[in-house]
């Protein structure tokens, strides 16, 4: 199992992601989840007007031969500006779909993929933050760390939510519940740092008898 650097204010151990997120991540997967999610974007409203369709005089704009130019039928032709369009959009919209256990997969590979180009780092999401400055001085450590400034994604664990709201006033930094996260985002991020919490065993209280 794969060990990440966690980031907090003070110094603590190294968090050992899951065994699940630790696989050789299945890139055929990330296209497919990838594509489905994208094209659920997409209204699928785009559509173009034929030839039929356009406001153009259908009669013959001159006749076939003895003009020595090239035989042509009505304005409304594509060959002319203000004709139909040939092959256009259409304005039918696509339904792909992908399971549910494919997509919650497909953003454990993405985890993976990005732990292994060493873009994946732990922040201790539930430590009390007064102040955006507090934040930034993170963000500093983790830019010093990589030599390089990146977009990151920080991804909170449900119960840490409330201090999400120190991290929207930062440059090239964005949050999210990591319940309502996707493979897309986790790719697309440069650095994506996870709150330790995410991976907190959860503790069920047995029921009094």
């Amino acid at each position: 199992m794969a060990k990440i650097k966690t980031y907090a204010k003070t110094k603590v151990a190294d968090t050992t992601l899951p065994k699940e997120y630790s696989t050789k991540p299945n890139l055929a997967l990330l296209a497919q989840v990838a594509r489905v999610l994208e094209d659920s974007k997409h209204p699928g409203i785009s559509r173009t007007k034929t030839r039929s369709e356009v406001n153009r005089s259908r009669r013959k704009i001159y006749r076939q031969k003895g003009t020595g130019g090239a035989r042509h039928g009505s304005k409304g032709a594509p060959i002319f500006v203000g004709g139909g369009i040939a092959h256009g959009p259409k304005g039918i919209k696509r339904n792909l779909s992908i399971s549910k256990k494919k997509t919650r997969l497909a953003l454990k590979h993405a985890i993976s993929w990005k732990a292994g180009r060493n873009q994946v780092f732990a922040f201790n999401g539930g430590q009390k933050v007064a102040k955006t400055k507090e934040v930034q001085e993170l963000v500093d450590k983790v830019v010093a760390d990589l030599d390089k400034k990146a977009r990151m994604l920080f991804l909170f664990a449900e119960k840490n939510l409330d201090f999400a709201k120190f991290y929207k006033n930062i440059a090239n930094v964005s949050y999210k519940p990591f319940a309502k996260t996707n493979a897309n985002d986790v790719v697309r991020a440069g650095v994506v740092m996870l709150d330790k919490d995410i991976f907190a065993k959860k503790t069920v209280k047995k029921a009094k008898k």
